[in-house]
């Protein structure tokens, strides 16, 4: 992909290009592209296969060879073309843009830059971070290698046995000394360089700082940390680390929006038939809906469910379901509460079974007397609305008397 040098964001290019590469033989082919031009059209790439060494082999056979096909959209005509390299005729002439809502490109932004058109990754965040800890590893290597302990010794002190004793690897050996010297005036340790213990916190001190400018904690590596922490802890933990990766759920979020608008838009204009897609329904089950072009007409705005592109974590989608259930366990006895609906949400979000409707059984509500007109005989004390019913109306509800009607005028 390539775009306006001068531009900051995708708001504000004049043109932006895609360049692909497309066999020679299938250019040639293409009944799309004008005749002339795709004739003319020459290879400027071949295949690995095709190569010899750091040469191309000019090789008869079409199949090595690859042409760069660019396509262009200029933003301020409100236009598009394509050509290839090497060529100056249009495979296909300048002509408006096909699309109701411009150019088809969509970008996915990481970090925006101000006054800078591409963002910054994820890894670029952490390279400084990363190259230093490298050269701090290589310090570390290289002097484990030149560290290596010597010994001064007086040779006349030792025969050949005593040296040879002195060399060897073995433990618990004894060293003839034939000098009358004292032994500290006979052998003695060679004084070493040691680096300071500083040296080596250096690792740790930049591997900590790359965890917080990636912003991924030892629980989102799947570690275990140094310091036991209460689940309290661990829990406020995990939503700071969950808030980075929300925001970057929801620029992920926002593109697939953006590309399912443009892909209706594209049915609204091209889509000739009738088209049949799939649907999820409720417990997974498939249903399936048959529309037209009039039956997606118009404007939509889109919401992707945070659920299908969220990633998976069952034993935090349980505990969870846990706790709607004591939090909703004082209102149950007060008959506010489905609790058919409540052990379904609990089988299916938080245990993930589908069919979670098979394994409730709905509560059998007992039959209510009627009266010889067919109305329902309330019982005494029965409650409409959390209110018990006033007596004139329970009476004649029980005595099977209409209630009048308020007389004309009123």
């Amino acid at each position: 992909m390539f775009v306006d040098p001068d531009a900051t964001s995708m708001s504000d290019i004049r043109w932006i290009a895609q360049r692909v590469r497309r066999p020679l033989v299938e250019v040639k082919k293409d009944k799309r592209y004008n005749s002339s031009a795709r004739n003319e059209a020459s290879p400027s790439h071949y295949s690995k296969f095709g190569q010899d060494g750091y040469m191309p082999r000019r090789s008869e056979k079409a199949e090595d060879a690859y042409v760069e096909i660019w396509e262009w959209y200029d933003i301020d005509r409100n236009t598009m073309s394509v050509f290839c390299a090497g060529s100056d005729k249009f495979l296909v002439n300048p002509t408006e843009i096909p699309f109701s809502f411009g150019h088809p490109f969509v970008m996915l932004r990481n970090y925006d830059i101000p006054d800078h058109f591409y963002p910054m990754g994820e890894l670029e965040a952490i390279e400084p971070l990363q190259l230093e800890l490298n050269e701090t590893r290589t310090q570390m290597m290289n002097h484990r290698k030149r560290f290596s302990r010597k010994w001064l010794y007086k040779e006349s002190a030792f025969d050949p046995e005593g040296r040879s004793a002195l060399e060897s690897d073995e433990d618990n050996v004894l060293v003839p000394v034939i000098s009358e010297e004292s032994l500290a005036g006979v052998i003695a340790p060679m004084p070493a360089v040691i680096s300071p213990p500083e040296f080596y916190n250096q690792s740790n001190l930049i591997s900590s700082d790359i965890d917080r400018v990636s912003g991924v904690s030892e629980y989102m590596r799947g570690g275990m940390p140094e310091i036991r922490r209460t689940a309290t802890e661990a829990g406020i933990i995990q939503d700071n680390a969950n808030a980075r990766s929300s925001e970057k759920l929801a620029i992920i979020e926002i593109s697939i929006a953006e590309c399912a608008r443009r892909l209706v838009a594209i049915a609204q204009q091209y889509m000739t038939g009738e088209q049949v897609v799939r649907i999820s329904g409720q417990g997974a089950k498939p249903l399936w809906l048959t529309f037209d072009k009039d039956y997606i007409s118009g404007e939509f705005d889109y919401e992707v469910e945070a659920g299908s592109t969220a990633p998976v974590n069952e034993s935090f989608k349980r505990q969870m379901a846990l706790q709607v259930v004591n939090a909703m366990a004082p209102f149950a006895g007060a008959g506010i509460i489905d609790m058919p609906k409540l052990a379904n949400y609990v089988l299916e979000q938080g245990f993930g079974i589908r069919s979670a409707a098979s394994f409730v059984v709905q509560p059998q509500m007992p039959a209510q007397p009627v009266t010889p007109q067919g109305i329902p005989q309330p019982q005494p004390g029965m409650e409409q609305g959390g209110e018990q019913l006033p007596p004139e109306i329970l009476a004649q509800l029980q005595g099977g008397g209409e209630m009048g009607m308020p007389p004309q005028g009123m």
